[in-house]
């Protein structure tokens, strides 16, 4: 039996040990069941081998990082190209285990410090293939809609904060990305970042029965939120998405109550949990996707986690609003 997508991409990661306990039961049957699974799985066992008997030297992070880049880059995989550039094979699954593998075993080869730190690359760059293909199935839909993005009728002041809530308003930042779930553009796994720590049980949903991502361990990436005027577009930024917000690590998990949330400095200057602080992965109107080491992106340099006035000490109640159009506000 063919593997499909899901199942080449779960045998990566297991390989790589970063699946979930559920996750690798899945996986362990999967090899046990079907020979293309067990014969895939070697492979990757075969490519990544050397981690195990690495003597580690020290290594500049960044040498490292402008190493890889430019392996990435060899294989038509560059930082911030367009995506609709690159290359027809770019979407072979298994293209992508032979380039993952590759950037591992590379890196290992200019002398990493730490294992964890080759695994933490990887999911770097999965997690940039994740937010690419959701920016395929957003380009998709908007080819199918004369050119417009996703939307819902969203007022602006409503409370951005309450992904997860299935009543009928719309009340909920995710809700416009959702669309591309509900109405298969984009698989609802490809919502979740490789580096993400809380991740939903096994068993599958039926889309059809909800208005919103069923819970908040559905999604790992913040999504724009518009201010008043501001077209679907979203040009003066021109960003879409980018790893989660810190502030989504402190949202109250019952979304029928209110929000107060006071600012603190961790909340003012934390990037992402998503790749252990180090930065994150910013997903641009173009179909550009980057990874930043700062909050501050773009010409002005605007933060992307917070809106223009946001101080430590101030309340929150999930209800803000970008100050203007150019004001960046990337929400749970």
């Amino acid at each position: 039996m063919q593997l499909r997508g899901w199942q080449q991409e779960l045998l990566l990661d297991y390989g790589l040990g970063i699946t979930s306990e559920a996750q690798s039961r899945q996986a362990e049957e999967l090899i046990r069941n079907n020979p293309q699974a067990a014969a895939l799985y070697q492979v990757i066992q075969n490519a990544l081998s050397p981690l195990g008997c690495v003597d580690p030297q020290p290594c500049p992070d960044e040498l490292v990082d402008r190493t890889v880049a430019r392996l990435v880059q060899a294989a038509g995989m560059e930082r911030g190209a367009d995506l609709r550039s690159r290359p027809v094979w770019f979407n072979s699954h298994v293209a992508q285990v032979a380039a993952i593998a590759a950037i591992v075993l590379f890196a290992v080869g200019v002398g990493i410090p730490a294992i964890a730190f080759a695994k933490n690359l990887c999911m770097r760059y999965r997690c940039q293939w994740q937010l690419a293909r959701v920016y395929q199935g957003l380009a998709q839909y908007m080819s199918d809609f004369d050119g417009k993005m996703p939307s819902v009728v969203f007022a602006a002041g409503q409370p951005w904060w309450k992904v997860g809530y299935q009543g009928k308003e719309n009340v909920s930042n995710t809700r416009s990305a959702w669309l591309l779930v509900r109405h298969g553009y984009v698989p609802i796994e490809r919502f979740l970042c490789p580096g993400f720590i809380k991740r939903p049980g096994p068993g599958r949903i039926n889309l059809s029965d909800y208005n919103d991502f069923p819970g908040r361990e559905f999604i790992a990436y913040s999504y724009r939120l518009r201010s008043d005027g501001q077209d679907d577009a979203m040009a003066p930024a021109g960003l879409i998405a980018a790893d989660m917000n810190p502030l989504g690590e402190r949202l109250p998990r019952n979304v029928a109550g209110s929000l107060s949330l006071t600012v603190d400095q961790e909340l003012l200057t934390a990037n992402s949990i998503n790749h252990n602080r180090l930065g994150q992965n910013v997903l641009s109107i173009n179909g550009a996707v980057r990874f930043v080491r700062t909050r501050h992106v773009g010409i002005n340099q605007d933060d992307i986690y917070s809106i223009e006035g946001m101080r430590q000490g101030i309340q929150l109640t999930g209800c803000e609003v970008p100050a203007n159009p150019a004001d960046a506000f990337l929400v749970p």
